[in-house]
């Protein structure tokens, strides 16, 4: 096959923190127990990511509760 088929596989990742309320801004840090996934994220409620999504690539800073 010419090109690699993309699909999404969801796996648990671990969200820290995994919740809580903050005054300023919250570094939040995300991990997969497989080394090798591509981690996508949303910071929209109820919604799930997407292939579209960005893609984790280190801990981010929420400047506003999500």
């Amino acid at each position: 096959p010419a090109g690699r088929n993309r699909s999404l596989v969801t796996w648990r990742a671990r969200i820290t923190p995994s919740t809580g309320l903050f005054l300023d801004s919250l570094v939040v840090s995300i991990t997969s127990p497989r080394s090798d996934a591509e981690i996508r994220y949303t910071t929209e409620r109820n919604a799930a990511p997407s292939l579209q999504s960005p893609v984790y690539t280190g801990p981010f800073i929420l400047k506003k509760t999500s």
